[in-house]
């Protein structure tokens, strides 16, 4: 139907309308039945409809708008743009602002250019903001106020919290699942169909059974645990069900499963540190410089075992089964206490230093006389020594040598009898005899070690004479041979 662009054609049309619509039973009529004017439709309103009567359900028109409805002040609906603006409106009732209704800004707006509103009467309850690139949702009944808005990073602000209903369902065949617990006031968010896959439970702070918590699940097995009940965070390890690993607390760090198996905690008084191997077991004390003990520290077992004492700058060792004894203090000057003595291995572990002691002993060894330096025939008579060894000076002594059989040894060979260890340099001793038959003249009697030998053999010497050798010719074989015997010499 083409637009008229003169009166006469205008009327033309209008007639035209109104004898198609007759055709029908409608009509097309001013709503204050007049025609007048240069305008198309003439008066107040004008109203299209199917039948005769102005008050019957029609399409009113008016200047730059279009209502559905009886009559013009109860219009269900109305599609207008706003004066002076390009804008679109479209609302449930008469007015742009009654019912429920939407406004599109166009991009030449002067107020919201390119915006978008959804509107109950006046108040906008979803807002896109294109100049800001936000999106608003906002709830309240009458006025509005802000709950959700989405900004131009994609971050969402929340304007109140979030309640979710039975459950929210995301993926195919529901791969995660957001909705509330079986428990009162708890949030389950979960990234399988119920407690199939790994989850978190938050539980609110009305919870009737675990008001505050925070679970971390995989399945129905938590392996981190906040228990808001006593301010714990417990951490366990598994495969399946999961034993604890870690517990942190406001009192300190616990290692292990229930029983305390292990432990770092602060006790009542502040600054200090003690870390424990259990409940009640091996336990390491740090105290801090505001303690009675200063900067100590201690271990200790089923009792203290080692003590750092800075009050006097000690270092204490103790020990014992049950109660403890000091055993060795090193001291501020580095001197050493000990309270018993000093254990070397049975075999020594030489050391290379000058000024190291590495070797300390006392034994016994085996006496036996010879008639070589080395190897040659030996008596059958044998008798204990006793000897003491520090580092390297070695002390040998034995007495009562007595009735030393001589059967099957050389009778002119000198006598060579053992020593404990071989020695390092000559050395000279100190023997006493009473059984020795003496070369005319000669006075005294010394044995006699050469180096590197084991074997010491015995001179005889005299004013003004040669030192000879004591053969095995003179031992006279009586309960009184040789009676004493003492050499101090330096060892390999």
């Amino acid at each position: 139907m083409a637009n008229p662009n003169t009166k006469s054609k205008r009327e033309n049309w209008r007639q035209y309308v109104a004898s198609q619509l007759a055709t029908v039973g409608g009509s097309l009529l001013p709503l204050d039945n007049t025609w007048t004017g240069d305008n198309l439709f003439t008066g107040a309103f004008t109203s299209i409809g199917i039948n005769d009567d102005a008050t019957a359900s029609r399409v009113i028109l008016t200047d730059g708008n279009i209502g559905f409805g009886d009559s013009v002040t109860d219009a269900n609906f109305s599609i207008s743009k706003k004066v002076n603006d390009a804008a679109l409106h479209f609302a449930g009732g008469a007015g742009i602002l009654q019912g429920g209704g939407m406004a599109l800004y166009g991009a030449s707006s002067t107020f919201f250019p390119g915006d978008v509103f959804l509107r109950s009467g006046a108040n906008n309850f979803l807002w896109w903001d294109e100049s800001n690139g936000f999106l608003t949702l906002s709830s309240g009944v009458g006025s509005k106020t802000t709950a959700l808005s989405i900004n131009s990073a994609q971050k969402v602000t929340l304007g109140g919290g979030l309640e979710v209903p039975a459950s929210i369902s995301l993926g195919v065949g529901a791969n995660g699942t957001i909705g509330p617990t079986v428990a009162d006031k708890a949030l389950l968010l979960n990234g399988g169909v119920g407690a199939s896959g790994g989850n978190i439970q938050l539980f609110g702070g009305t919870n009737a059974t675990l008001p505050g918590d925070i679970l971390f699940r995989s399945g129905i097995n938590s392996f981190m645990v906040w228990d808001e009940s006593v301010g714990d965070l417990e951490i366990l390890t598994g495969i399946g069900a999961k034993t604890t690993a870690l517990t942190i607390s406001a009192a300190g760090l616990v290692i292990g499963a229930s029983g305390s198996n292990y432990s770092i905690s602060m006790p009542g008084s502040a600054d200090i540190l003690q870390v424990f191997g259990g409940s009640s077991g091996a336990q390491v004390q740090l105290h801090g410089s505001t303690q009675t003990a200063a900067y100590d520290w201690s271990l200790s077992g089923n009792g203290t075992v080692l003590v750092w004492d800075e009050s006097v700058g000690d270092l204490e060792i103790l020990t014992g089964v049950g109660a403890k004894t000091a055993a060795l203090t090193i001291n501020a000057d580095q001197s050493v206490d000990i309270t018993n003595h000093i254990g070397f291995p049975a075999t020594q572990v030489p050391s290379a230093g000058a000024n190291d002691l590495d070797d300390y002993r006392e034994g016994t060894w085996t006496v036996e006389m010879y008639d070589s330096l080395t190897g040659g025939n030996v008596s059958a008579t044998t008798i204990t020594g006793n000897y003491t060894r520090v580092g390297n000076i070695v002390c040998a002594r034995f007495n009562s040598f007595n009735n030393i059989d001589t059967t099957g040894m050389t009778a002119g060979n000198f006598i060579y009898i053992t020593l404990p260890f071989a020695a390092a340099f000559d050395c000279i001793g100190v023997l006493m005899q009473t059984g020795l038959t003496m070369t005319a003249n000669y006075t005294m009697l010394s044995p006699l070690v050469s180096s590197t030998r084991d074997r010491f053999h015995i001179r005889e010497s005299g004013p003004a004479l040669s030192d000879l050798g004591m053969q095995i010719s003179t031992i006279t074989s009586t309960t009184d041979d040789i009676d004493d015997f003492c050499m101090t010499y330096l060892a390999e």
